[in-house]
C-alpha cells in the first residue's frame, strides 16, 4: 500500500506516443546517448545544483550535505539490481549481470562502487556507515533509492528497471564528471573523487 501511494502517481507521467518497435526504441536510446555525449564538456556551473554549491556561503558544508543525499543509494549501490540476478530472462538478464559484476568491483572489494563512495565520504570527514545520516535524508533522496528497489522487487517491472538503469548510466557519465570537478574545487586535493571518476 505504501509503495502504491509513493509511486502510483508516476504512472500518470508516462505517455507513450505511437507504436514502438525494437528499432525505434534503439534509435531513441542512441539519440539520448548522443545528446548526453554532446554535453560532456559543459562546466560545473551548467548544473544549477553544483553552481549553488560552489556559490554557497560555506561550500564545504553544502557539499557534505549533498553527499549525504547520495548516501541512501550509493552506499548500497546495486543491491536493488542484485534482486534481478536469479531467474531465466535471457540475454538481457546476462547483460544486466555484467553490469552488476562491475558495480561490485569485479570481486575486488576496494573497487566496489559502494566502497569507492565510502572513500569519498571519509575523505571529507563524513561517516561512511549506511544510514549514519538517515535523519538528514530529504524525500527525493529516499524516493530515488526506494524506486529502484520497488522496480526490482517485482519481476513484472523488469523492463522498467532496464529503462531506469539505461537513463541513469547514460546520464551519469556527464553528471559525475562535473561532480568530481566541483568537489575538487570545493575540497581541494583532500577529497577522494574516485567514485565519480570511475562513473565518468
Amino acid at each position: 500500500r505504501l509503495e502504491y501511494l509513493a509511486f502510483a502517481a508516476l504512472e500518470d507521467e508516462v505517455a507513450l506516443t505511437g507504436t514502438w518497435s525494437p528499432a525505434l526504441t534503439l534509435a531513441y536510446f542512441q539519440d539520448f546517448l548522443a545528446r548526453e555525449q554532446a554535453a560532456s564538456g559543459e562546466p560545473e556551473e551548467s548544473d544549477p545544483l553544483l553552481a549553488s554549491l560552489l556559490a554557497a556561503e560555506d561550500p564545504q558544508a553544502a557539499a557534505r550535505h549533498y553527499l549525504v543525499q547520495m548516501a541512501p543509494d550509493f552506499l548500497s549501490e546495486a543491491s536493488a539490481m542484485a534482486r534481478l540476478a536469479p531467474g531465466a530472462y535471457g540475454k538481457l538478464q546476462s547483460a544486466l549481470f555484467n553490469v552488476l559484476i562491475d558495480e561490485y568491483g569485479a570481486a575486488v572489494h576496494a573497487a566496489k562502487h559502494s566502497s569507492l563512495f565510502e572513500a569519498v565520504m571519509t575523505s571529507v570527514g563524513l561517516d561512511p556507515r549506511p544510514h549514519a545520516y538517515w535523519q538528514f535524508y530529504q524525500p527525493g533522496s529516499l524516493a530515488l533509492a526506494n524506486y529502484f528497489h520497488y522496480l526490482a522487487a517485482n519481476k513484472r517491472h523488469f523492463f522498467r528497471y532496464l529503462g531506469a538503469l539505461f537513463y541513469t548510466e547514460a546520464s551519469l557519465v556527464n553528471v559525475t564528471g562535473r561532480q568530481s570537478r566541483a568537489l575538487r574545487r570545493i575540497f581541494g586535493n583532500a577529497v577522494d573523487t574516485r567514485y565519480f571518476d570511475e562513473h565518468h
